[in-house]
Formats: C-alpha cells, structure tokens, sequence
C-alpha cells in the first residue's frame, strides 16, 4: 500500500472522522453594538497563555511512546475523533487518526493542495489493506522566514494490516503554514502536510532508532523543545489555536483567531462561508471586528442532534468584548455547528465541522453569566 508519501513503499494504508438546525444572524463582531456598563469577566474566561503562536520557536515532540491519537469532543462524535491543526504535533496526530477511523477524505485534507500526494481515489486505495496505525513522533524542528513557517516532523510508524501482518516505517514529514496574520483573503489555508517520505524498516526497530535517522538529507531548522502541544484553553493573543476536534473547539479557535486579528482564519470557521445567507461577506465580517481588542469566551453545555449521516451541536455561549476604546460589552450568545459525518463524506474537498448559524444579543454588564448561558439557547429546537 502507499502511505500518501512521495515516496511510497509497501506502507500502512491508513484513514478521517464526523455532525442540526440552525439560527438566524451570524457573524457575531461584537463591538458593532453599543457599549454597555463594565463589570467584572465571568468565572471562565481565557487562561493565562501557556504556548506561544505557530513559530517554529515554540515547543518539539521527543517522545518514544507509541501514540493512537485521540481528543475530547462533544456529544455525537467519537471520543478519538481529532481534527488539530494548530501545532505540528497536533496535525501528524490528526492524519493518523483519521487513517485509523477510515476517514480517508480527512486525511487526504491533510495535505497541501500542491503537495505529490497525487489524486485522492489513489490516496484512499493505498490504505485499503491498512488496519491500524501505530506513530511515535521524534524531536520537531522549525524554521521561518518570508512570513512562512516550516515543520520538520520525524514518525515511527507501525501498522497492522487487515491480513494481520506488521509492517514498519521511518517517515519525515514536512508542514507548511502561510502567516495566518498575513493572509488577506479567503480562503484560509491552515498548517498542511507540504511533503512526507518513508523507509521500511525491519520489524521490531526500536523507535528511539527509526527517529534517529528518519529525517536525513531533509532540511531541518531549529529544534523545538518542549513539544509543541495544543492548549483548548488559552484563546488570548499569545496562544495559536486552530481545532475542529469539537464545538467547543471550534468556537475558542474562532475567538482565537479574533483576538490574533487573522480575520481569514475566522471567516473559515463559518460554514459556507462566502455564499451562504448566514454569514456575511468577508470584508464587512472583518470590518465588524475592527473595533474589537479583544473576546472571552465562556460556553454552557452542548447537545448535540444526529440523522442521516448529519451531527448538529447548540451551544450557548458569553462573550466579552473589549473595544479599542477601552469599554466592555457583554453578549448573550447561541451557536449552532454542524458536521457531516467524514466517513460518508466521499469526494474533496473535506466539510471539516463548521459553525452553521449563530444568534447575540447584548446585554447588561451586571448580568449573571450563568442565567444568560441557561436562557442564550432557550429558543431552539
């Protein structure tokens, strides 16, 4: 099987994962409203920050645990469904989960549009034989330059293939991400595997060996330590956060982006973006944050409604907006997120899980965060 490398041997064939009704007015920019009376944020607001943006600076994986990737998701996906793009450890993680739930069009979505990964009916073949993947990531490297930064990822790869044989690689695998800050129009393109090679190895290597030399003759900057790991918590500024692994996820990752003002990367977190009536026009869903310094984010509980092949999750949600001006303003807010389920999803490009629809109101800021998170969702189906 190949293993959607540019060199492809006999390699793990692998796979990608899956999610109601929707509300009117969506995109959201708080500082359109007029400002209402400061008072003090919510209990759960954004932590303090833990990790840095996506520069190669940031920390890299040295780890010789086999990892079978896996994330905390909301109602209606499975437990090991991850969708991380917002570090490199998180992406690799993310194609061999997806390898591992047959989602083949996930992974495909993996890669760069001008990679060799070649076509995807290809791709998907190449796995067919593939039961299971088993990776160990080695030490990440980095490098930036010209707004653009590139990932240096060393894998050890175990897989079983449906026949019950083992089979066992060496891969390295390039990412590239264009500065999200500097990516003035849609649409947005995330971290993406850029190119990837694999050796077979006898089975059995210890993994400290197959990393050891997974990556000569590819160019390397410089060593990133610690590993780079995804925080779900930090949305301010100094975190890069960029997760569909569930509706949570993808709200703080929208806020997130809000509050880097990588205004492109929040529009893509609206489905449809562009052209449906929910979400407006690019231009005036940026010009709708221009006065906007900063969001809090804290979110209420999350359910979820599936059927024929759909996920729908509502979620209600505070927000709490700092203007440029220096005044805060206080949103009752309710989300409305949908995914088609990524193993019926068959032809490119991949349907990732998306906001679909969203209603705000503002409010006073003396209001009690936790009534407005009961009543933000009380009128929807």
């Amino acid at each position: 099987m190949a293993c959607a490398l540019s060199t492809p041997t006999q390699a793990p064939a692998t796979a990608i994962p899956s999610a109601s009704p929707a509300a009117s007015q969506t995109s959201l920019p708080p500082t359109t409203l007029p400002p209402a009376t400061a008072t003090a944020a919510p209990s759960q607001t954004s932590p303090a920050p833990t990790q840095t943006s996506p520069a190669p600076t940031q920390p890299a994986a040295n780890t010789n645990t086999p990892i079978v990737p896996t994330a905390t998701t909301g109602p209606g996906v499975p437990p090991n469904y991850l969708d991380d793009r917002s570090t490199a450890t998180g992406l690799i993680q993310s194609y061999f989960n997806a390898i591992n739930l047959k989602q083949y069009l996930r992974a495909y979505s993996y890669w760069e549009s001008n990679s060799q990964v070649g076509p995807f009916d290809k791709f998907q073949q190449g796995y067919q034989d593939t039961a299971s993947v088993q990776i160990t990531l080695g030490a990440i490297s980095g490098d930036r330059g010209a707004g653009q930064y590139y990932y240096t990822v060393p894998v050890a790869l175990v897989a079983q293939t449906t026949g019950g044989k083992t089979q066992t690689f060496a891969a390295c695998y390039t990412l590239h991400l264009g500065s999200p800050e500097i990516q003035a129009a849609p649409p947005f393109h995330p971290l993406a595997i850029a190119t990837g090679v694999a050796k077979a190895a006898t089975n059995g290597t210890k993994p400290k060996d197959l990393l050891a030399h997974a990556c000569d003759g590819v160019p390397q900057g410089a060593p990133i330590v610690p590993a780079p790991k995804t925080n779900t918590q930090d949305i301010t500024s100094a975190n890069y956060l960029d997760d569909r692994s569930g509706p949570v996820e993808v709200l703080s990752s929208l806020f997130n982006a809000i509050n880097r003002k990588e205004y492109v990367r929040a529009y893509s977190y609206w489905e449809n973006a562009g052209t449906s009536k929910n979400v407006p026009p690019f231009v005036q869903f940026q010009q709708g944050y221009a006065a906007t310094a900063s969001v809090q984010l804290t979110t209420g509980p999350v359910s979820s409604n599936a059927g024929a092949g759909q996920i729908y999750y509502t979620i209600p949600a505070v927000l709490i907006a700092q203007t440029t001006g220096g005044a805060t303003q206080i949103f009752s807010a309710c989300y409305i997120l949908h995914l088609s389920r990524p193993e019926i999803q068959g032809v490119p490009p991949f349907q990732p899980l998306a906001i679909q629809s969203a209603t705000a109101r503002l409010v006073s800021n003396s209001s009690d965060p936790n009534k407005l998170l009961a009543q933000a969702c009380a009128n929807q189906p």
